[in-house]
């Protein structure tokens, strides 16, 4: 055999996608094994770091070790690949013709759905502009920026240490660090950064919030598109609307945080599954892995989203149409993007998994589901509304337990409306043909399977950890209230009797949350920067300003807007710092936000602030969440008892 031929039959003839693929396998299989025996392979670092971080072990170290074991198993799964692409790559047959999806969208459609896309964008606009909470402050800290802190030897002097791009990728000692978004957080600033003329330093609550903003106006179209394929037009445009308007879409829409691209990638993953169901194809197939590997990318405890949603999509490959050998080879190849996507995500997130495992008290919850957590999270995806919030004596904060008087009225709708709506648009989605049926299954078990696997085995669930939820409570809200509507109506007056009933709907519910709209809308997520606006003002005219502490949690938030704030948590630190503000004649002013945890974290130091002949409560800045507001004392100068 001429050499043009053997290797012909060892790659597949010359421009076929069987050579292709095999040629792209062959290279990430080679590029494997060189880095298993490379200058960084395991078993040449020294110290003889493992996976599992030892007790000092480097960070880079660790990052090594799992990059060199995600190096092996994706070697494996390039050669399993290999092995198998005689079958998978061969040419798809196409699907009936009963499978395919609706046509596309007309102009006035997607016109209506623009119009939703611009109502949340006004609705999260001031929220994104807002003061940054905890979790950003972090990322803006440890993953994005930097930190800016006063000279060790000169006090006066700021010492900017700016994140390396290592640690945007592989910065985990907190499961804080929402990677994906991350990127695309820090690329937002560079941009803001290059059009100002900021320097390194700097950077601003909307740049850093620019790509939830954005995802969060994607979503809102996609869902819109999502449920017009799935089948229910009208209510695909609901659906867009609803999600709008849907405060705890609001609220994470306006974020610097991930949770805006999980609802998209969601999305995005349940709409190339609904092509790849209908019409086959690579481009449907590393779609959906794309989205899966995006969404976890975002966050690892996503993984319940893809593993239903997975799990229908290869049950209803498996009991599709065909005969078994073409059911068998869709599946493998639905099969094959969810392998290659796992072979991109490795290398990812080996390194941030490895260093989570340090992170076990961080995990470990108790088991209550039923209780507190499944109830609480069902409120926040239909409503968006906690189901209670602690007493603050200056505002009232809306919850399920005082919207509207929190009467039978507001309970019949958490509890009885919208769970009906729910159950009706199951209904109506298990009815449709195969693939609508199997995407919208796999849209609703994602989050039982979650809580499931909280209640077997304890570990870290809060509740935005499920936002993925949205998709299918959304999508089934908007379905089961266009079916109630289609079947209290009289035929000859469904078309123009549904859309205004959708209308009707959307706008009651509207009012329904509009209480939190407005929070959302009026305050920030913890008031940080007003603290430094405030001390600053304060220490206008003394030299070095006043001294300013944050005490415990939320008070360690600040210093990203002032470096000069200082962080105490016992009753000794503030003694000291009144001290000191009594030798230098400097005022001291001391915040807090986290009442309750606070109180219960910090006892000894509550006592001093909770007495007004020593701390002069001199402001109460509001946020979007009791716990999140901030309280301002100015001590009065008086000696402290020990």
């Amino acid at each position: 055999m001429k050499p043009a031929g053997r290797l012909a039959s060892l790659l597949g003839p010359p421009g076929s996608s069987l050579r292709r693929w095999r040629v792209l396998l062959l290279l990430a299989l080679l590029g494997c094994l060189a880095w298993l025996v490379g200058p960084y392979a395991a078993f040449r670092l020294p110290g003889d770091p493992t996976l599992v971080p030892q007790e000092g072990q480097s960070r880079i170290h660790t990052i090594l070790v799992a990059l060199w074991w995600a190096a092996g198993v994706d070697a494996a799964l390039a050669a399993g690949l290999l092995a198998t692409s005689g079958f998978w790559a061969r040419p798809e047959r196409g699907l009936p013709a009963a499978s395919r999806a609706p046509g596309r969208a007309g102009f006035g459609y997607v016109a209506l759905l623009l119009a939703a896309a611009a109502l949340a964008g006004a609705l999260r606009w001031p929220l994104a502009r807002q003061s940054v909470w905890w979790d950003e402050a972090w990322s803006v800290r440890h993953t994005l920026v930097g930190t800016v802190e006063p000279a060790e030897d000169d006090g006066s002097r700021l010492v900017f240490e700016p994140v390396p791009w290592i640690d945007t990728f592989y910065y985990y000692r907190k499961p804080t660090n929402h990677v994906l978004y991350s990127i695309a957080a820090r690329v937002s600033l560079g941009a803001w950064r290059a059009a100002t003329g900021a320097p390194p330093s700097a950077w601003d609550a909307f740049a850093l919030r620019f790509p939830a903003y954005a995802a969060g106006l994607l979503g809102v179209v996609g869902i819109g598109l999502l449920v017009r394929s799935l089948g229910f037009a009208r209510a695909g445009l609901a659906a867009a609307f609803l999600l709008a308007i849907h405060p705890w879409h609001i609220r994470y829409g306006a974020d610097g945080r991930g949770y805006a691209f999980m609802v998209l990638f969601a999305i995005a993953a349940a709409g190339f599954l609904l092509r790849g169901l209908r019409r086959g194809g690579w481009l449907a197939w590393l779609g959906y892995g794309a989205s899966q590997l995006a969404m976890l990318w975002v966050h690892p405890l996503a993984i319940y989203f893809p593993l239903a949603l997975g799990g229908a999509g290869a049950l209803a490959l498996a009991l599709g149409p065909g005969t078994a050998s073409e059911r068998a080879h869709r599946l493998a190849r639905f099969a094959v993007a969810n392998a290659l996507a796992a072979m991109a995500y490795l290398p990812l997130m080996a390194p941030n998994l490895a260093q989570s495992v340090m992170l076990k008290f961080e995990w470990k919850q108790p088991a209550d589901v039923v209780g507190h957590l499944a109830h609480q999270l069902w409120l926040y995806l239909a409503t968006g509304l906690p189901r209670r919030q602690p007493f603050v004596p200056e505002l009232v904060y809306p919850s399920i337990r005082n919207l509207w008087g929190g009467g039978v009225l507001t309970r019949a709708v958490a509890y009885g409306v919208l769970p009906a709506l729910v159950a009706v648009g199951l209904a109506r989605g298990v009815r449709r043909p195969g693939p609508a049926r199997a995407v919208l299954l796999g849209l609703a078990l994602a989050v039982p399977l979650a809580l499931l696997h909280r209640w077997l085995q304890p570990l870290l669930l809060i509740e935005r950890f499920a936002i993925y939820g949205m998709v299918a409570v959304v999508a089934l809200l908007a379905i089961g209230l266009d079916g109630v509507l289609a079947a209290v109506l009289p035929a000859r007056a469904r078309r123009v009797g549904v859309p205004v009933g959708l209308a009707f709907g959307l706008t009651a519910y509207q009012l329904f949350v509009l209480p939190q709209t407005r929070v959302l809308r009026t305050y920030p997520p913890t008031a940080a920067r007003e603290v430094a606006e405030l001390v600053a003002r304060a220490g206008e005219g003394t030299p070095g300003g006043v001294l300013r502490a944050g005490l415990g949690l939320g008070g360690n938030t600040p210093d990203v807007y002032d470096p000069y704030v200082l962080h105490v948590h016992r009753a000794g630190e503030i003694a000291a710092l009144a001290e000191r503000s009594r030798s230098e004649g400097r005022p001291l002013y001391v915040f807090y936000g986290y009442n309750d945890a606070n109180r219960v974290k910090s006892p000894d130091a509550m006592v001093y602030l909770d007495d007004p002949r020593l701390f002069q409560e001199v402001a109460v800045l509001p946020a979007i969440e009791a716990e999140f507001l901030i309280r301002v004392f100015r001590y009065t100068g008086q000696p402290l008892p020990q």
